[in-house]
């Protein structure tokens, strides 16, 4: 297929490339077995081949992704074409006495003279498919405004990438208070970029930048290895009670990322017992137990585990039952909780189930007074918020005695 999209690139010729991605086909493997998966495939295929011209290119590419090339760059056309594929697919088949209806997304891409090689074409068709999938339309056609991975997020990854072996990158710590002292008993470590022109650049913007060029194994290990001057001058066993770190199972499953985690420990003189390694929520909700396999490595070693942003998703009571986890309710819980008589409801029915499992739990995005009495009231365990301490660097969490 490469070879095809390469030759046309080449000639200059007109040349519009799709990709299709099926809906759900994981179920179809889990739920019917491989066999039936490749069933499916197989008539995918042809339906595909029958729904296009017959000088149109039609090509699997692995998995359940097809490619679709084509000799034209007659925007109406192509649009047409991909729907009158998706039709195609949406027709019944029956697969082991089951009836299928099969459903894709599409993603269209024009060649451009710009383009270099197959790579170019290829990366825009599959953000245009991922297009497709999120807004739901079954057919997207390239739109370089909606394209997350442009080149001006390209260049922040490069950018990413340089400041990292250059030492941009710093720890931040956020203090969090137990409820009933509101005394510091732990600190949430927060990375930051200090970038030489932008200025220092929270998480939020370039973490997605990070994940997607593969920088997350760096990233973090970077960022570890400046811990220790935030304890540089105070019993590291104090200030490092609660040094949580988010991060997601399949990198805390990476080869080097537990190895790397224990070695820090060491290094910085911190009882294993006192560092919780944060997992957002949402990763138990795409393969709960493959999440909770890899998470019972670290907790065999002593290390706490602790879910971030919890009430986001719908599998909670699964993995607090199968996993001897803290959690940390989510912030949009959190906010107006004094006021807001639903919220209050589950924020205290959440405390009392935590305390029943012997489970501690953390209340995150406490912005008022009135929260946080509300909180304390509840019998939550620790609280942190803008309204209590902002993240600071290592100088400061020093200077403060936390």
């Amino acid at each position: 297929m490469r070879s095809w999209l390469g030759d046309g690139l080449t000639d200059r010729k007109p040349l519009s490339l799709m990709l299709l991605d099926l809906d759900g086909f994981k179920e179809i493997n889990d739920s019917l077995g491989h066999r039936a998966g490749d069933t499916v495939l197989m008539l995918v295929a042809v339906r595909m081949r029958e729904a296009v011209d017959p000088h149109v290119r039609v090509a699997r590419l692995g998995g359940d992704e097809f490619a679709i090339i084509l000799d034209t760059t007659d925007e109406i056309e192509l649009m047409e074409t991909a729907h009158s594929v998706l039709r195609e697919l949406a027709k019944p088949i029956i697969v082991d006495e089951i009836e299928i209806c099969p459903s894709g997304s599409i993603g269209v891409t024009i060649a451009l003279s710009s383009d270099e090689d197959s790579s170019d074409i290829l990366r825009r068709a599959d953000v245009a498919m991922y297009q497709a999938k999120n807004s739901g339309l079954g057919a997207a056609l390239y739109d370089a405004e909606l394209d997350q991975f442009s080149r001006s997020r390209l260049q922040l990854a490069e950018e990413l990438r340089r400041g990292i072996s250059d030492g941009q990158i710093e720890v931040w710590y956020q203090p969090q208070l137990d409820a009933a002292t509101m005394e510091v008993s732990g600190l949430e470590a927060l990375v930051r970029w200090r970038h030489p022109t932008q200025g220092l650049i929270s998480p939020v913007s370039f973490l997605p930048a990070a994940r997607r060029a593969g920088l997350m194994g760096q990233l973090l290990p970077t960022s570890w290895r400046l811990r220790p001057s935030a304890t540089s001058t105070h019993d590291s066993r104090r200030v490092s009670t609660c040094g949580s770190r988010s991060t997601a199972p399949a990198r805390a499953a990476g080869p080097s990322f537990l190895p790397q985690l224990y070695a820090t420990i060491a290094a910085a003189d911190i009882p294993v017992d006192r560092l919780v390694l944060e997992v957002t929520e949402d990763s138990f909700l795409a393969d709960p137990q493959h999440t909770r396999e890899v998470l019972l490595e670290p907790r065999s070693n002593g290390v706490q585990v602790s879910i971030d942003d919890y009430g986001t998703g719908f599998s909670s009571l699964t993995y607090l039952r199968n996993l001897p986890v803290q959690a940390k309710i989510d912030r949009t819980l959190i906010a107006n909780v004094a006021t807001d008589d639903r919220s209050r409801m589950i924020v205290a029915s959440t405390i009392q189930l935590a305390h029943a499992l012997d489970m501690r739990i953390v209340a995150e995005g406490v912005e008022n007074a009135a929260d946080l009495a509300a909180l304390v009231a509840m019998g939550i365990d620790m609280v942190q918020g803008y309204h209590l301490a902002r993240p600071m660097p290592p100088t400061r969490v020093t200077r403060m005695g936390a």
